[in-house]
């Protein structure tokens, strides 16, 4: 039993429904489709399938079907037609939901001498039917076609050849499962204007799309809705593997889509849908490519979920996201993609959570144009140029990553404003580990920024930056660059063992406070700073920052050195007020707490202890 409910906390998505569909197999051929509501309240879907696993026989040469007969195309168009063709052809079932009648065991090819341009067309049908152990081929529509009908099942039947494989038009309720999809010209399976359907376990492969569904964007009329896509394998199709537009609650899990020639996944206008487990890999564009264009309509609300999936070796990005708000992605793997992991642009509200992104050609992560984005607790490394790229974007936070080994920029920040960079672990990358350009009210704290190629933090062009609370630490060069910065502070910083200069503060940059950070042994212990701008301030309120090899003595043991810190550069600049001690950096809250909880506890547990010991000895 599959289950579906989503958290009504995420940006952007509350459900006021979950649909109710119960789709029951049993061991008769018999099934069951109930639509309805419980308690008069909530309304929603459940789907249950009695089927085994198909994967080691979607094949071909595997899928036997026994007793065909030669027969003529089978055309039926209302309930009166279906009855009478079944009693002439002794057909099994009655129709009901409890005996559906058969229609199996048929070869249907278009060798030219038939007029139907379907292999079997079911039109306003609204009887139970099984169409199964069939192969149909050449036809110049669709092998079947089913229109403005419910409660049809489509098993274990081979498609070859035709415009389309199998058409679903203005229907519900319809399960299409365990069927062979081959060479079709345009689509493997086709969907319009349709609702509650299952696709499940079929092989779709060497077809134009695999799987195409198609809906409307006027006022969110004939939307796709409530579909499920599970269990296929989708695969060498020549355009998309699944090609999704205008739908609504799209649930696509647990499918194989490789080596199609364009994208694995293309979601245009789609809302609240699903991709979860499915490995999208060795496309010959993207991956998952989700676009949602400027054309307004009523229901706005956009929302895409992107879990657990596997998206690598593809020709474009891993995921590409063009303006369309509301993503999320939670533990995927983006990985040896040839253009980046993750590309978004445009894209608004777009969280990014606990992914492996790693070996991508170009970037781990693009982000451009994404106003109020989160990136927390990923891992962006190995990538052959930038880790993590924020260009022109505004109120994002990046927080709790590893971001290391990629041979460009470990994080650029470009032109954006009221960034967040926070707790990350960001070490070993090729260039700078952080470099900032062009950025206003941003902060940079609490990060672990280790052993960087060139510079640990490099800020040009910038205003407003406050770089506090950090490690920085190994630098090939030099651990702190400031070019051309105005109205930055940077304090209790612990800024130690890098090659050059704990801090190089070039033309330019004006109006910057520099205190209260430990400077220790950088340069080789020879003089830790140099500054070629004026105007800036190396102490705060009489502390300025400490500088181990300090020579300077503290004669009223203030804690003060008497003598100032003299700093390399033309303008002779110099830290009044040398700290002789060492500061300690501001602790995380979260560490905190979890400092006071584990006390608490262990204090309980001694407590627990004594109270038994002293109980005993009494």
């Amino acid at each position: 039993m599959y289950y579906l409910w989503r958290n009504s906390s995420h940006k952007g998505l509350l459900i006021p429904f979950l649909i109710f569909f119960l789709l029951l197999l049993g061991n008769n051929n018999s099934f069951f489709l109930v639509n309805g509501h419980l308690d008069n309240k909530t309304y929603y879907q459940t789907i249950s399938l009695n089927t085994t696993h198909f994967e080691d026989k979607l094949n071909s040469n595997n899928l036997i079907i026994n007793d065909l007969n030669f027969s003529q195309p089978i055309s039926i168009t209302s309930n009166e037609e279906l009855l009478q063709t079944r009693s002439t052809e002794n057909w099994m079932g009655s129709g009901t939901k409890y005996d559906p009648i058969i229609i199996e065991h048929n070869i249907i090819t278009n060798d030219g001498s038939f007029s139907s341009l379907n292999g079997i067309l079911i039109k306003n049908i609204s009887l139970n039917i099984i169409i199964k152990n069939n192969k149909i081929q050449n036809f110049s529509d669709s092998a079947i076609s089913i229109i403005n009908s419910v409660n049809i099942i489509i098993e274990n039947n081979l498609f070859y050849n035709s415009i389309n494989g199998i058409s679903i038009i203005s229907s519900s309720n319809i399960i299409v499962k365990t069927n062979i999809i081959e060479n079709q010209i345009n689509n493997g399976i086709y969907i319009s204007q349709s609702q509650n359907l299952s696709l499940d376990t079929n092989l779709i492969k060497e077809n134009f799309h695999g799987i195409k569904i198609k809906g409307s964007y006027y006022r969110s009329r004939h939307i796709i809705d409530n579909i499920f896509i599970k269990n296929n394998i989708i695969s060498l199709n020549k355009n998309n593997g699944l090609d999704l537009n205008a739908t609504r609650n799209m649930f696509v899990i647990n499918n194989t889509i490789l080596n199609n020639s364009n994208n694995g996944i293309s979601l245009i206008y789609s809302k609240k849908s699903y991709i979860e487990s499915n490995n999208i890999s060795g496309n010959g564009n993207d991956g998952i490519r989700n676009v949602f264009s400027q054309i307004k309509i009523r229901v706005n609300i956009i929302s895409v979920e992107i879990k657990n999936n596997i998206l690598s070796n593809n020709m474009g990005n891993g995921v590409f996201i063009d303006t369309s708000p509301n993503v999320t992605l939670y533990s995927n793997k983006l990985t040896n993609n040839t253009r980046n992991g993750l590309f978004s642009t445009l894209s608004n509200y777009i969280d990014i959570v606990n992914n492996l992104i790693e070996k991508n050609s170009h970037f781990g992560m693009s982000l451009r144009g994404n106003d109020f984005s989160t990136t927390i607790n990923n891992t962006i490394t190995e990538n052959r140029l930038i880790g993590l790229y924020l260009l022109a974007s505004k109120d994002n936070l990046v927080s709790s990553n590893n971001i290391g080994r990629n041979l460009d920029n470990g994080l650029f920040c470009d032109n954006s404003e009221n960034a967040t960079i926070t707790s990350n672990q960001i070490s070993r990358n090729e260039k700078q580990n952080i470099l900032v350009f062009g950025c206003s009210h941003s902060i940079i704290s609490s990060n672990e920024i280790d052993s960087a190629g060139t510079i640990g933090i490099e800020l040009t062009s910038a205003t407003n930056i406050t770089i506090k609370n950090n490690n920085i630490t190994h630098s090939k060069e030099n651990g702190l660059r400031l070019f051309a910065i105005r109205n930055s502070s940077i304090f209790l910083n612990n800024i130690k063992n890098n090659n050059e200069y704990g801090v190089l503060v070039e033309y330019n940059t004006i109006f910057s406070k520099i205190y209260g950070n430990n400077f220790i042994n950088n340069n080789n212990n020879r003089t830790q700073a140099f500054s070629n701008s004026r105007n800036n301030t190396w102490s705060f309120n009489g502390y300025g920052n400490y500088w181990s090899k300090y020579n300077g003595t503290d004669e009223n043991n203030d804690g003060i050195g008497e003598e100032p810190y003299l700093l390399d550069g033309i303008n002779f600049e110099k830290d009044e007020y040398p700290l002789m001690m060492q500061i300690g950096l501001e602790k995380d809250n979260n560490e905190s707490n979890n400092i006071i909880i584990g006390f608490i506890i262990i204090s309980l547990i001694v407590i627990v202890v004594l109270f038994r010991m002293i109980k005993k000895l009494k």
